[in-house]
């Protein structure tokens, strides 16, 4: 018989009430929990262990389907302090545990139990997302249209505005124009087929718009951080396209020509100025040779009124005070480029700063260059479409999940992209601090390498190596005595190292920090 986690217990006499005391005499000992589960209320357990004892505890998930069971129990401190039992629940128990909680979750909602909807919580939950009914019908929404954007039925042109456009919106848009005729066909669907509902939740997580251009810009960023690609942010893929090139000398020779008209006109009037200021001093006949002379002039109306915006924004831009080449413009943009990427030292020698990629100083340079030109400027709309939302992607990314792509060479030629993150573990949760590392690099001659770093305060050291072969993984085995005699000289003392091979060729790390299947037993979710 299945209990829903917002009933009472099997038994009326069993409520709920603060753990017993032998569960804190358990704790002072250090020792783990294992008994028979008795009775259930909510997340109130009832336990009884191999001696008859009975004490009741705050459980980190709900147990109304466990009652009965034999089942072991790891204690943990709660955020205020208090004792919590973790279950150490096997795979299949664990699979049987979310599903109910998934659907329970569906019901409270309203929402048919589907395979669909089901997936979608679980997606939700693993990406650590906040569920109530409002966010979940935008995000089936979202997903709906995602399926219908990136089918062949939807391979068509898009119009000007239309990649920035809310996914939902944007559907609607292009459905009506089918309807009429209005639309052309295109070789390739409007959203590649490898995107995601992982990847619309990553953009809502980073609290950016779920558009075409913010999901193209992730795509980039995330395949060119699995392969040798320094250019993260497509940078040097827009400077060699050859429209941007023409577009930028063509509208950089109009400035330069607005900017001449413009002196020449100042000039003139100012001559004009100082004549008629000093018209008295001039003789008769000078003033008939004046005359003369501006008969064939064809005088112009130089008020605010009829200035052209370009000529507006070029007298408030000091850039534009002198001349600009487009080769001045071009080496702007591989300087912020080259800035983007670190060098990595032989020697190993760093200060912080080393590897740190400032994306918003980067961010802030690439404005200064858009100010440049004038708002339809093909130039400033092609940075801004291409480069411009990889920025901001990498920069929320770096800034809430602290996880970070560094392109980076070693020597003059090496180029390669190395990805990581860290996560702090909560105070409260864990007897001991501890942090998490993950690190990813495509090496020169053993193909994609993983490591997971797990460290805690007692100098407690777990490494995970994952390569992409066996040859690869009794390589690492062959030199792990090596690796721990290295890492007792820098303090650690007890070290677990473990190498495997990673099964899944296009698992990514970015998966690991976002998308992490533990978030599905964390008792934040539960509770």
């Amino acid at each position: 018989m299945r209990i829903d986690i917002d009933s009472i217990g099997y038994r009326p006499e069993f409520m709920p009430q603060k753990p017993s005391g032998e569960v804190n005499e358990l704790n002072n000992r250090g020792e783990n929990v294992r008994g028979r589960i008795i009775d259930v209320n909510q997340n109130i357990v009832l336990i009884q262990t191999s001696t008859g004892k009975q004490f009741s505890a705050t459980t980190t998930v709900p147990m109304e389907n466990f009652v009965g069971q034999e089942m072991s129990f790891a204690l943990m401190v709660g955020l205020d302090g208090e004792l919590l039992l973790k279950p150490e629940i096997d795979e299949k128990n664990q699979k049987t545990l979310v599903d109910l909680k998934i659907e329970d979750m569906l019901n409270k909602l309203g929402k048919q139990i589907t395979p669909d909807n089901k997936e979608l919580i679980k997606q939700m939950m693993k990406a650590s997302m906040p569920i109530n009914k409002e966010q979940f019908e935008e995000i089936k929404e979202l997903n709906f249209a995602m399926n219908l954007l990136k089918s062949d039925e939807f391979a068509v042109n898009m119009e000007n505005g239309d990649n920035e456009k809310n996914l939902n919106e944007l559907l609607k848009e292009l459905q009506t124009r089918k309807d009429f005729g209005l639309t052309n066909k295109s070789e390739t669907a409007v959203l590649n087929k490898e995107t995601d509902l992982k990847d619309i939740l990553l953009l809502k997580n980073l609290g950016l718009k779920v558009n075409v251009n913010n999901l193209k810009s992730l795509y980039d960023v995330l395949n060119k951080a699995n392969v040798k690609q320094d250019d993260i942010i497509g940078m040097n893929n827009l400077i060699n396209d050859k429209e941007f090139s023409r577009n930028l000398r063509s509208e950089l020779e109009n400035i330069t020509n607005i900017q001449v008209e413009q002196k020449d006109e100042n000039n003139f009037v100012k001559t004009t100025n100082v004549l008629l200021e000093n018209a008295e001093k001039l003789s008769f006949k000078e003033m008939e040779n004046l005359n003369k002379a501006f008969k064939n002039i064809e005088f112009k109306d130089f008020s605010e009124n009829i200035l052209t915006d370009t000529i507006k924004e070029s007298v408030k831009n000091p850039k534009l005070q002198k001349e600009i080449k487009s080769d001045e413009i071009t080496e702007m943009l591989k300087n912020i480029e080259k800035g983007l990427i670190k060098k990595i030292q032989q020697d190993g020698k760093y200060n912080k700063s080393d590897l740190q990629v400032e994306y918003e100083k980067a961010k802030e340079e690439i404005k200064d260059i858009i100010s440049i030109f004038s708002s339809q400027s093909d130039t400033a709309k092609a940075i801004e479409k291409q480069v411009l939302p990889k920025l901001d992607l990498l920069m929320n990314m770096a800034e809430k999940y602290n996880y970070n792509v560094i392109p980076f060479k070693v020597g003059e030629n090496y180029e390669n992209v190395l990805q990581y993150y860290m996560k702090k573990g909560k105070k409260n949760l864990k007897k001991q601090d501890e942090i998490n590392v993950g690190l990813s690099i495509d090496t020169m001659n053993y193909g994609n390498v993983k490591a997971m770093v797990n460290y805690d305060k007692k100098d407690s050291l777990k490494l995970d190596f994952y390569t992409q072969d066996k040859n690869v993984k009794n390589l690492f085995d062959n030199n792990i005595s090596k690796l721990k005699d290295i890492l007792k000289t820098i303090g650690f003392s007890n070290i677990n190292i473990n190498v495997r091979v990673n099964e899944n060729k296009s698992h990514k790390l970015i998966n690991d920090v976002l998308f992490d299947d533990k978030n599905l037993k964390s008792f934040e979710m539960w509770i």
